[in-house]
C-alpha cells in the first residue's frame, strides 16, 4: 500500500494506518497459504546423531524440513534450528546465532555420511 500526500498536516501516517487496519485483514484473507514444505527423501542421509568432545547434536526431519537440534535439552524441540538446502550436500542455517551459515555433510568413499562440519568445527557421526 502506498500513501501520498503533499501536506504534513492531520496525520498523513495516521491515513496509512487506517488503511492497513481496513485492507489487512481482506488482504491476508484473499492470500494462499503457502505450500507445506516436503522433504526430500535424501535427507534420511543425514539424519543421525553427531557430535565433537563438548557436545552432541541431533540432525533431523521436522516439518518437512531438515533441522539441527540439541537432544539433550529439556525440550529439544525449543532448540531446532532449520536448515535451508543450498546444493550438494550442503544447507545454510535459517535461525540462531550461525544465520546464514553453511553446514556441510561430508561422505566417505562408500557414500555414507561420516561427519558434518558446521560453525566452524567437525562434528563426526556416532
Amino acid at each position: 500500500m502506498v500513501v501520498l500526500t503533499n501536506a504534513d498536516e492531520n496525520g498523513p501516517g495516521k491515513i496509512a494506518d487506517r488503511a492497513l487496519d481496513l485492507l489487512g485483514p481482506a488482504v491476508a484473507a484473499a492470500t494462499p497459504p503457502p505450500p507445506a514444505p516436503v522433504a526430500d527423501p535424501a535427507w534420511q542421509d543425514y539424519v543421525g546423531t553427531y557430535g565433537a568432545d563438548h557436545r552432541d547434536c541431533a540432525i533431523l526431519v521436522a516439518n518437512g524440513r531438515l533441522a539441527w537440534q540439541d537432544p539433550s535439552a529439556a525440550d529439544p524441540a525449543r532448540t531446532r534450528i532449520y536448515l535451508d538446502p543450498a546444493g550438494k550436500d550442503r544447507f545454510k542455517w535459517a535461525g540462531g546465532h550461525l544465520v546464514g551459515e553453511l553446514v556441510v555433510f561430508e561422505r566417505d568413499a562408500a557414500g555414507k555420511v561420516t561427519r558434518m562440519l558446521e560453525g566452524g568445527y567437525y562434528d563426526v557421526r556416532r
